[in-house]
């Protein structure tokens, strides 16, 4: 196999980018890379990384050249390993970040963060080295405001409450922990507390005219947030961080669909949104009941 060849056919399983050491690794002479260089068969995007020339690399191959640039144990992180991970919301940033375990050089194009990272942290998604989707979080808070935070992780995927909670206990910024913790509902305010919601939401109905709900009733085979079930009304709270996940809110919408198949209205709000009340929660659930009216329930 000629040296071309064998330089695409390694190019091919990393997004179009090789690195200098991996071409010697193969035994590829100084001469013949800075040949294929010279010859434009290879095209330099940072120091000792390259891309086949003609190639429009897409973006998992910027990705990951950044990284390989970064040397042994870089990964992708913050705002890229969002955007690797599909999470929406997340800011604009032309830029690649990256985290390594030790020193801090400067390079053209890439954000280099300082982290000792575990093994708990890091996977590899589309074949690029990178932070888990709960570590991703954890990073982002302590660079983005909480409301930005908020929305990426109530579009993150295969994001856990539990896994986020842990990568905060291994190393977090001490910038981020205000944010984490009241997006993970740990701040110890009342806000978010089971109590404080369900006297929220007694007050909430009675001032809209309804009497006080039925707290975790048992319908259609699960127990229910709240329920009225002469209005055959049912409201469900949803908390932002533990709905992020993908699979609560295929859950959620699997749960709606019975109660609306069992004849019952379903209207979901969040934690937040009950516990300030932003003014129209009472308004909704007024509306909702006037729609069915009082029945009887057999």
């Amino acid at each position: 196999m000629d040296r071309l060849a064998t330089t695409r056919a390694l190019a091919e399983h990393q997004h179009g980018v090789v690195t200098r050491d991996q071409l010697l690794a193969l035994r590829l002479s100084v001469a013949a890379i800075d040949s294929m260089l010279r010859r434009g068969a290879l095209r330099r995007l940072h120091v000792g990384v390259y891309a086949l020339a003609h190639t429009a690399l897409r973006a998992e191959g910027r990705w990951l050249a950044a990284v390989l640039a970064c040397g042994e144990c870089a990964v992708l992180s913050y705002v890229s390993a969002a955007r690797l991970w599909r999470m929406s919301s997340v800011p604009a940033d032309p830029a690649v970040h990256v985290t390594v375990p030790a020193g801090k050089r400067r390079r053209p194009g890439i954000v280099v963060h300082r982290a000792r990272l575990t093994r708990a942290d890091i996977t590899i998604e589309r074949g690029v080295p990178t932070t888990t989707p709960a570590r991703t979080i954890v990073d982002l808070a302590a660079v983005v405001p909480y409301r930005t935070l908020r929305a990426i992780a109530d579009h993150g995927v295969r994001l856990d409450v539990g896994a986020v909670r842990r990568a905060a206990d291994r190393g977090q910024s001490r910038r981020g922990t205000r944010a984490l913790a009241r997006l993970l509902g740990d701040d110890g305010s009342e806000l978010r507390s089971r109590s404080a919601l369900e006297r929220r939401m007694r007050r909430l109905a009675l001032d809209a005219g309804l009497p006080a709900p039925l707290v975790n009733h048992r319908i259609a085979g699960h127990e229910r947030d709240f329920a009225w079930p002469e209005h055959r009304l049912v409201v469900e709270v949803d908390g932002h961080a533990y709905h992020a996940a993908r699979g609560a809110r295929e859950n959620d919408h699997e749960r709606d669909a019975e109660l609306v198949l069992a004849g019952w209205r379903v209207l979901r709000f969040t934690d937040h949104h009950i516990a300030g009340d932003l003014g129209d929660v009472g308004a909704t659930l007024r509306a909702a009941a006037d729609l069915s009216g009082p029945r009887t329930v057999t």
